[in-house]
């Protein structure tokens, strides 16, 4: 699986979480157009916070 497949295979409630993990939520919200797509998510980022802090989702 390449890294946009493992990103698509994300449910929508872990990247939320992943992103409060990776930006301020004033950022978040004066900028939410950076968001619409899955281009800011960092894949090895996204593996390495969920292997240390597994989501209940």
């Amino acid at each position: 699986m390449d890294d946009t497949q493992f990103v698509g295979s994300i449910s929508s409630s872990v990247l939320l979480e992943f992103r409060g993990t990776q930006f301020p939520a004033p950022f978040i919200v004066a900028n939410p157009g950076l968001f619409l797509e899955l281009d800011w998510v960092h894949p090895a980022r996204l593996t390495a916070v969920f292997l240390l802090h597994p989501s209940p989702h």
